[in-house]
């Protein structure tokens, strides 16, 4: 993210800023994963596969992560990359507002979805159903904003990895890390410690785990 909290410059644009080392960082995450999680708007607009493009060998005999698209209305393409570049199975995460035609076209790209009931993503529910019936035990999330703070408010993180790129962004609508329904006050808000920070070139590469983490 930018030295503002931005992780683009506005809501209509994705835009990369990190250095290839922070991508490398990327890639070594999800060497070690179980799954690879992003939501439809971060999908569409980076044309994200959520493939493991590095460090194979960190992998020894462990199957590729799965690739896992959250989308409460079904509004990732069918033609998007993600579905049409070969890669790990994929799985979807949606609600009850999806069409049922975009439902039953998924159906047919997918290895299995889980439709929670109304409009909004039971977490709880959804991390279950990815646990006991895909085995995964470590599960990476590469946000946009607002899934990122739906897992946030769920108290569904145990980690937070987060580069510091020197640049400022600005702007009311450009995207943060954590957008979405914000917390009702400094109280109620998610709190985390740095556990491991280093210093490359102009960037900083921070690891948080919360406050109340005791595994």
């Amino acid at each position: 993210m930018s030295a503002d909290g931005k992780i683009a410059t506005t809501k209509s644009h994705f835009s990369r800023f990190g250095s290839p080392r922070d991508e490398a960082n990327l890639f070594r995450i999800r060497s070690t994963v179980d799954g690879i999680m992003s939501g439809a708007t971060t999908i569409s607009k980076e044309r994200a596969t959520l493939t493991l493009k590095s460090h194979p060998k960190q992998r020894a005999n462990r199957p590729a992560p799965l690739r896992i698209i959250v989308t409460s209305k079904g509004s990732v393409p069918l033609n998007a990359p993600i579905f049409t570049d070969l890669g790990p199975p994929i799985l979807i995460l949606t609600t009850q507002s999806i069409p049922e035609t975009q439902f039953q076209a998924y159906q047919k790209l997918t290895a299995g979805i889980h439709r929670s009931r109304g409009k909004a993503i039971n977490w709880k529910a959804a991390v279950k159903w990815l646990h006991q019936k895909w085995k995964i035990e470590r599960l990476l999330c590469e946000g946009g904003g607002k899934l990122n703070q739906s897992l946030l408010k769920s108290n569904l993180v145990d980690e937070l990895n987060l580069t510091i790129c020197p640049v400022v962004v600005g702007g009311t609508n450009a995207s943060t890390i954590a957008d979405g329904e914000a917390f009702p006050s400094l109280n109620d808000c998610s709190k985390w410690k740095i556990v491991s920070r280093k210093q490359s070139s102009q960037e900083c590469f921070l690891r948080f785990i919360p406050v109340s983490y005791t595994h």
